[in-house]
């Protein structure tokens, strides 16, 4: 496994920070010769592109970082473009380079997410009923970021010219992201703080120096794989803002409980980010000491509240991550059984998402998360947790632990899923007396408050790997 800076693609181990970002969809031309297009994609990451900066490896990321930190009048930041580039399975085969990815190991990414089994598995809705450009092929992804949307107009620009210079491809459609500010705090479009609780692999140290330090305690086996590349899940998923809004209504009215306490029993957390299981109010992450009383609660799970008294076992962010024993869904994943699965990864995923928005029409999150494995980590996310009624079986004798709990009312598929619609709702926060006035069995109807409208399976390279496409020169003759 590389743990060189300089062999990793940029926004993977640290988010790139931008404000706004560009997904460009391209499809490979058929008609050129393979080594071609090989060369072309090498030429496309690499090429200095004056006049622009262009970050293109975590190493050039976290120089950039440190200086901006250091000199808080450094402007390159707001200016220079952070790039990432990504190729599905259609696209390594398309310049030859299925080897990067082992069929065995890779069923999800290998099949595509518009395949019939992928699509069934996930229960997404049939990608027929997607947005019309995520219904063809796609071979290419480039991710472009920055501060400024001119650097992105005019970078996005050049990259067309490019392609279309080099005879590599075209640009398909382009998604365009912009980050949502509640303050200083980066939110999600129904307003709650985002990407709290994603991995991180670098940590701020107290002081003047080193500023970035790596984070030991987090493996890099979540999101390398042996090559140094990495796996990445781009789902366009539109929210219904106005229904969310009636949902919490709803439920504060039929519950008797305030709003904010309402929202925390479908998000799992306060709009600020407090966790329900920690505090009945939000505010509680504002002090230093809760903040520390929240790390050590993250790192033990929900130990204390292994009912769903505080923070309901229907939760969003309980459901997406139960911070528990991942052992007992191995059993369910589909996966080659001669390889080792490490149980600490299972299901653990880094999100890179970013909102999107159509004034007037719709908007949303183009969600985006990396990992070593889609198999094993998004699926098991989406099938296992977000998509099962019932508690986690762990522990197959207990009667709590096949218990009816409902799906994740943020990222179950309701419309697909037809049963276990009936989720558990406190009246009253931690309270232990578990009679029926306390506790609510209540179905709400949340189909269709996250929908899908397309997406793609796609691996990352390591920097090494697209060094690789440039043609081989001959050996020297003497």
């Amino acid at each position: 496994m590389y743990s060189c800076y300089a062999h990793i693609q940029p926004n993977l181990l640290k988010s790139h920070g931008r404000d706004f970002c560009r997904f460009l969809f391209i499809g490979l031309n058929d008609n050129t010769p393979k080594e071609r297009i090989r060369a072309g994609i090498a030429d496309l990451f690499f090429a200095n592109h004056k006049p622009f900066q262009v970050i293109n490896s975590l190493e050039k990321q976290l120089e950039e970082s440190e200086r901006r930190i250091q000199n808080k009048q450094h402007t390159a930041h707001t200016t220079s473009i952070v790039m990432t580039l990504h190729l599905s399975a259609l696209g390594l085969n398309k310049i030859q380079q299925q080897h990067w990815c082992s069929p065995s190991e890779h069923t999800f990414f290998n099949k595509g997410m518009k395949d019939q089994f992928v699509s069934k598995a996930l229960s997404d809705p049939h990608p027929t009923e997607w947005e019309s450009p995520y219904r063809q092929p796609i071979d290419l992804l480039i991710e472009i970021a920055s501060d400024t949307l001119s650097s992105l107009d005019d970078f996005e620009q050049k990259l067309t010219f490019f392609l279309l210079q080099k005879g590599i491809g075209h640009i398909q459609f382009v998604e365009q992201g912009k980050k949502l500010y509640w303050g200083k705090d980066a939110i999600e479009p129904f307003g709650f703080k985002d990407n709290i609780t994603t991995p991180t692999f670098f940590k701020k140290k107290i002081g003047h120096t080193p500023i970035y330090q790596k984070n030991e305690a987090t493996k890099l086996n979540i999101i390398l794989d042996k090559r140094g590349g990495s796996f990445l899940v781009f789902r366009k998923l539109e929210q219904d803002v106005l229904a969310f809004n009636e949902k919490v209504h709803y439920l504060s009215r039929r519950l008797a409980i305030p709003i904010s306490l309402a929202e925390a029993q479908i998000m799992g957390r306060f709009k600020d980010g407090t966790p329900l299981d920690l505090s009945d109010k939000p505010g509680v992450l504002e002090t230093e000491v809760s903040r520390k009383t929240f790390d050590e609660d993250y790192k033990t799970g929900y130990s204390g509240d292994l009912k769903g008294l505080r923070c309901p076992l229907h939760a969003h962010v309980r459901r997406a991550n139960p911070r528990s024993d991942r052992s007992c869904i191995i059993k369910h994943l589909k996966y080659d059984p001669n390889r080792e699965l490490d149980r600490d990864v299972i299901g653990v995923i880094v999100r890179r998402g970013i909102p999107y928005e159509n004034p007037g029409v719709s908007q949303g999150l183009l969600f985006l998360c990396y990992q070593a494995s889609i198999d094993t980590q998004f699926v098991a996310i989406q099938q296992e947790w977000s998509n099962n009624g019932h508690q986690p079986d762990c522990e197959s004798d207990s009667e709590f632990s096949k218990m009816s709990i409902g799906l994740d009312p943020i990222a179950g598929q309701y419309r697909n899923v037809p049963s276990y619609r009936k989720n558990i709702w406190n009246k009253s926060w931690g309270v232990k007396n578990e009679r029926a006035k306390n506790r609510v069995e209540l179905e709400v109807d949340f189909t269709d408050l996250v929908y899908l409208k397309g997406g793609a399976f796609l691996y990352t390279p390591s920097i090494p790997d697209l060094m690789s496409l440039y043609p081989k020169k001959p050996n020297a003759t003497v």
